[in-house]
């Protein structure tokens, strides 16, 4: 069984859209063994009702799990919690607003059965890549890319697109070492595969369009918090060697503070 982890916040209507279009893919390519698992990260917008609405639209069926809490905590939490209450093998993290067309995850996935890495994982920096970005936002990756270069030395040219797929076992040992629970937990994650030696990776072209009509959540603050966490994630990684030392505590995704809970549908 393939897992789709998709975190939501502030999607709205375009949500119902990219749903829709996933399912179609997954049909058309006759995959049918798969669960997709939306968690809702304490959206204010009609989110949580558009994902029910699409799994109203798809018969109820129960390939369709969706899991939603008050408080927004950020992407890194919802996709650990998603993942807590997942089953397949590859794993699959996927934006909510997927601005990667659907047909490069079906790409991702025929590389991941051919060759069976440690994961795949989309790049914007790759050649044939294309992107339709703001000019703000380009300029926010390129520095990024560049900072995250020469802090960590990563075997990966793009750690931020919303397009992984993960052996499961890759995750079960990485997602309860991190700490981070908003963006910077995709270079997290990375950083403690490496740690790992998860370096059995292939990287994937893709064309990104962000269309207008998709909320995004980058903004200076964003940057900001982003840039805070990449200092923390030095720290931890060169001064302390956090990631190195054996686990103590539990996964922040299995906390209880934060109360989640599940619409039966």
């Amino acid at each position: 069984m393939i897992t789709f982890i998709i975190p939501v916040y502030n999607k709205g209507s375009i949500l119902f859209k990219t749903l829709a279009i996933l399912i179609h893919q997954l049909k058309k390519n006759q995959i049918l063994d798969y669960e997709i698992i939306i968690v809702n990260d304490g959206s204010t917008d009609n989110s949580l009702k558009e994902a029910i609405r699409f799994k109203h639209f798809n018969g109820e069926t129960q390939k369709i799990k969706i899991h939603y809490y008050q408080n927004n905590v950020g992407k890194g939490y919802a996709l650990r919690y998603g993942f807590s209450k997942s089953v397949g093998d590859p794993v699959v993290f996927l934006d909510g607003d997927m601005n990667i067309n659907a047909s490069f995850v079906l790409k991702a996935l025929r590389v991941y059965k051919q060759f069976q890495p440690d994961m795949v994982i989309g790049s914007k920096y790759l050649p044939s890549s294309r992107t339709h970005y703001p000019f703000v936002r380009y300029l926010y990756s390129i520095i990024l890319k560049f900072t995250i270069t020469a802090l960590f030395h990563l075997r990966v040219s793009d750690t931020q697109v919303g397009l992984k797929v993960f052996r499961r076992n890759v995750l079960e040992n990485t997602l309860p070492k991190l700490v981070i629970k908003q963006f910077a937990s995709d270079l997290e994650l990375l950083i403690v595969a490496s740690l790992l030696h998860y370096d059995k990776i292939f990287e994937l072209p893709v064309v990104i369009k962000h269309s207008s009509a998709n909320k995004s959540s980058i903004g200076m603050l964003a940057v900001k918090n982003f840039c805070q966490d990449i200092l923390a994630l030095f720290y931890r990684r060169y001064i302390i060697h956090y990631y190195n030392q054996p686990l103590q505590m539990p996964d922040p995704a299995s906390s209880v503070l934060i109360q989640p809970a599940t619409p039966l549908l």
